[in-house]
């Protein structure tokens, strides 16, 4: 029993002198003390020594021989404070105005986006119509015409690529209009033939 007391005791002892550590701090001759807590001013010490605060507390230490003297040091270091914080606060509310700011961008260039994505899908469906139409007319007017443009289109398709090579008859039906186009030479060869 006197041995869990004395493990007790000691603990004790141990929790004491930490927290005490924590709670000690001194103050020299040629310094002001500012403590802190939870990021706000609570006091000033400026008399040199050892000081006494709680645990949680911070303590920011100034020299007295770099501060301008004419206004209380105490106000000083409680004003520098108090901007410093109000500082941090614009700081956070200008982030956040930010933030707003490009949602709001970004939900403007994503209907914008849209819109003139759905226009476009509206100018070239009614192009495709003009086209289709217009192709409608070209068959009626001219159908060998129209059949040789397909064919031309057939053949720019197929053979439109580079190191593209096909293995077809030559009685295919794809070389239909080839076959219809006289060589080169030989109309005029057969004009100026002997009679």
């Amino acid at each position: 029993m006197s041995r869990i007391l004395l493990l007790i005791g000691g603990i004790g002892i141990v929790l004491s002198g930490i927290l005490a550590f924590f709670s000690v701090f001194t103050v020299s001759e040629t310094e002001y003390a500012l403590v802190m807590q939870f990021g706000e001013p609570k006091r000033v010490i400026s008399d040199p020594g050892l000081k006494y605060k709680h645990f949680w507390q911070d303590v920011s230490y100034y020299e007295k021989r770099v501060l301008n003297l004419d206004p209380p040091v105490e106000s000083m270091l409680l004003s520098d404070s108090k901007r410093e914080r109000e500082a941090k606060e614009f700081r956070a509310q200008g982030e956040q105005l930010a933030i707003e700011i490009r949602a709001t961008a970004d939900r403007q260039v994503t209907v914008i986006k849209a819109e003139a994505q759905r226009e476009a899908e509206i100018l070239r469906g009614a192009g495709e119509g003009k086209r289709t139409s217009i192709l409608n007319e070209a068959f009626v007017q001219d159908p060998e015409f129209f059949n040789f443009y397909r064919s031309m289109q057939a053949y720019s398709a197929a053979l439109g690529e580079e190191n593209t090579y096909m293995v077809l008859s030559p009685d295919s039906d794809f070389f239909e209009f080839f076959k219809q186009v006289e060589p080169s030479g030989q109309s005029e060869s057969v004009a100026n033939a002997p009679q």
